[in-house]
């Protein structure tokens, strides 16, 4: 099998292992986001901390920066709502009123090495949730960043320090959730395949 079919075969069978957990519509929404939060992080980071020069790269990955930024604020907003009406917001944030019983069994679970499937109100939701939270944080300060930046308001600076400040928990949240995803994916990929 070449590596084209291999890659396609591993997309086919991701999109129906988030099919146990997202309808068609919302997993759509997922992959757009991920597929954005990632560009966004990594073009943020030659726009913003990039070298010292200003070169054609430079202001290509900033132009994207703001152009994807403002569509990410928009697909944020759709997949936030989405996500609680799928979910709701006491399985993705049980803790709120009072009830981490899963989420302790989770952890503990975790802790003595188990990979723990996702349930509503566990580790896993509880995470997906502060994902979600540090996402639209990330989202609406970039927003608000740019919205003042446009309008020449001198609030520029601490907003601008405020969303550099969050980004980087979503880009925790990105390498943490996926890492566990791809977990969870590669051993559900080892018991479809057993004869």
């Amino acid at each position: 099998m070449s590596k084209k079919g291999f890659f396609a075969g591993q997309l086919r069978l991701l999109w129906r292992f988030l099919g146990f957990f997202q309808p068609p519509g919302l997993r759509l929404l997922h992959v757009l986001v991920a597929s954005l939060a990632i560009i966004q992080y990594l073009t943020g980071l030659e726009a913003h901390t990039g070298p010292a020069y200003k070169g054609l790269i430079r202001a290509l990955c900033t132009d994207w920066h703001v152009i994807a930024g403002l569509l990410l604020f928009a697909l944020v907003q759709a997949f936030v709502v989405s996500s609680l009406q799928h979910r709701g917001l006491r399985t993705l944030f049980p803790y709120l009123w009072g009830d981490v019983t899963r989420l302790k069994e989770d952890l503990a679970a975790t802790l003595h090495g188990k990979l723990v499937p996702p349930r509503p109100g566990g580790l896993a939701s509880c995470v997906q949730g502060l994902g979600l939270g540090a996402l639209i944080l990330a989202a609406y300060s970039g927003t608000a960043w740019f919205v003042v930046w446009v309008l020449d308001v001198p609030a520029t600076k601490p907003l601008i320090a405020l969303h550099k400040t969050l980004v980087p928990l979503v880009g925790l949240y990105i390498l943490g959730h996926g890492a566990m995803a791809l977990a969870h994916f590669i051993i559900w990929q080892r018991k479809i395949r057993r004869p």
